[in-house]
């Protein structure tokens, strides 16, 4: 799971940015704007998610 934290905003960069670079008629200005913003928020609440489990998991470890 620590490598997918590595991986991850990479691979959602990727996700977000390609289809701007494909179809940049239909991402100009506002609607390219909320893209990016949403794809940005959700590498975010992944990625704290990602790491809320590693967290957890480490806790388990040490209790044993």
């Amino acid at each position: 799971m620590i490598d997918a934290t590595r991986i991850l905003p990479v691979v959602l960069a990727v996700v977000v940015l390609l289809p701007m670079v494909w179809l940049p008629r239909q991402f100009s200005f506002a609607t390219g704007a909320l893209w990016l913003g949403f794809g940005w928020l959700a590498t975010i609440l992944v990625t704290a998610l990602l790491h809320r489990a590693i967290g957890s998991t480490a806790e388990d470890d040490d209790d044993s």
